[in-house]
């Protein structure tokens, strides 16, 4: 049978640094995407637009991520393995992920405008 032992990283800092590395490439590659189709437009102006709406959604989501995280206090799952880990400072900042809710509002943004971008006729 699957256990979470046998799921769970031998050393969590490579998941930690996966999810880092993730949280900036994705919206990078997609912004750069968005920018790269503005630009071949000619549009600078709708360019700047896009990268300020797109870090809007982003700071908006993190905004969100944190204010659920200190309402909810919720306990990270370390800290139900180790009650000694509940005394840690972020051990009740588990509510849903600030990584994920950053990528999400910055690839959402990027769908919705790429699709509207191709949408324009030539």
């Amino acid at each position: 049978t699957w256990t979470r032992t046998q799921l769970r990283w031998a050393d969590g800092r490579g998941a930690k640094s996966a999810s880092d590395v993730m949280l900036v490439t994705v919206p990078l590659l997609a912004g750069s995407a968005l920018l790269a189709s503005s630009f071949q437009h000619g549009d600078s102006r709708t360019a700047l637009e896009d990268g300020l709406m797109m870090a809007e959604a982003a700071s908006l989501a993190l905004l969100a991520t944190q204010v659920a995280k200190l309402a909810a206090a919720r306990l990270r799952p370390y800290a139900w393995a180790d009650p000694a880990g509940v005394h840690e400072v972020d051990s009740r900042l588990s509510f849903w992920s600030g990584h994920t809710a950053f990528t999400f509002a910055a690839a959402a943004y990027n769908l919705i405008r790429l699709r509207t971008l191709l949408a324009r006729p030539a």
